[in-house]
């Protein structure tokens, strides 16, 4: 075994910037890229990603999540034995270890385990205007939240303070060992091919699936489940029509049957954008040789919407039928 100093790239989000469509390319095509002396460890991996690793790091589940019967411990064990049956660089890809940092518990365990692997961090920041609507979708959609989006701007905006953020990674492994990137939704493939490329690989050989994935839900469907979030049940049960939900959204997007329109109004984009503003600057300065993040200024302005801010919209009693009618069918079929 060459005992040469490798690479583990320690993938850690941000959330909402495309790592589902990261994890899912490196876990199907695995083999491939083991032969192309890429590792992508199959322990600890749910949905794709290393969640659990980060989870278990980060010291507890989120009541969102099912926890393993596994422990911490048990999980770097397995994770050195399979690393030590590989001569080559590894990746490790979790956004929860952006959204539960622990840099120095991670450090500390992945050292352990990773005695011939020098960790390189990568992460990718996201405008905090579609980082919030997204966020917000998420938080409804897959975590049982029953907050406005209001509440949940206020309530996540350290989120998304990416200086506050990334200065915290930098600061464990050093700033040369964080490779920070912007993500802008492009186009299928083009975002896949841009990461393999920051490992030092093409998408030679690599099989790139169609298949959508951790799609959003349209506006008044994400109020119906919404609704469903203040029911007094726990938040596993909240998920009970999880994929039903998205498949009528995706069914129905552009078909005027369900209201679809922007969360945010323009004046909520312009406050969100302010408040970050000093903090993209000096995240500009230090990772991308001062450019502008983002280019914030030509954030759409959809004419639909009220100048003022938006509350959650009712859903009307016949789209409420049209959705309970879509679910029955579904589960009574």
């Amino acid at each position: 075994m060459n005992s040469t100093a490798k690479t583990c790239f320690l993938h850690i989000g941000a959330p909402k910037t495309g790592t589902t469509a990261v994890q899912r390319l490196l876990y199907e095509n695995r083999v491939h890229l083991k032969s192309r002396g890429l590792l992508y460890p199959e322990v600890s991996l749910r949905g794709y990603g290393h969640h659990d690793l980060a989870l278990l790091t980060a010291g507890s589940y989120p009541d969102w999540a099912d926890p393993i019967p596994e422990g911490l411990d048990e999980l770097v064990v397995r994770l050195e034995e399979q690393v030590s049956e590989h001569d080559g660089n590894i990746i490790i890809s979790s956004e929860n270890f952006y959204l539960f940092p622990e840099p120095e518990k991670v450090s500390s365990y992945l050292s352990s385990a990773l005695t011939n692997h020098r960790i390189t961090v990568i992460v990718y920041i996201r405008s905090q205007v579609e980082a919030h609507e997204s966020w917000y979708n998420q938080t409804i959609k897959a975590q049982g939240y029953a907050h406005n989006i209001d509440k949940c701007i206020d309530d996540f905006k350290n989120l998304w303070d990416y200086d506050k953020n990334l200065s915290h990674w930098a600061k464990v492994f050093g700033r040369e060992n964080l490779l920070v990137y912007q993500y802008g939704e492009p186009k299928h493939g083009e975002f896949e091919a841009g990461f393999l490329n920051h490992l030092g690989l093409t998408m030679e050989g690599i099989t790139l699936s169609n298949e959508s994935i951790n799609q959003r839900l349209s506006r008044d469907i994400l109020e119906f489940q919404r609704y469903v979030n203040e029911l007094p049940i726990d938040t596993i049960k909240k998920r009970t029509f999880h994929k039903d939900l998205i498949e009528l959204s995706q069914s129905k997007e552009g078909k005027a049957m369900f209201e679809d329109s922007p969360l945010l109004s323009d004046q909520q984009k312009r406050k969100i954008v302010d408040y970050y503003d000093d903090s993209n600057h000096r995240v500009s300065e230090e990772y991308f040789n001062h450019e502008p993040l983002f280019n914030e200024q030509a954030f759409d302005i959809d004419t639909r919407l009220p100048s003022t801010l938006q509350e959650n919209q009712a859903l009307s009693p016949e789209k409420l039928v049209k959705i309970f009618a879509w679910l029955m069918i579904k589960h009574c079929s």
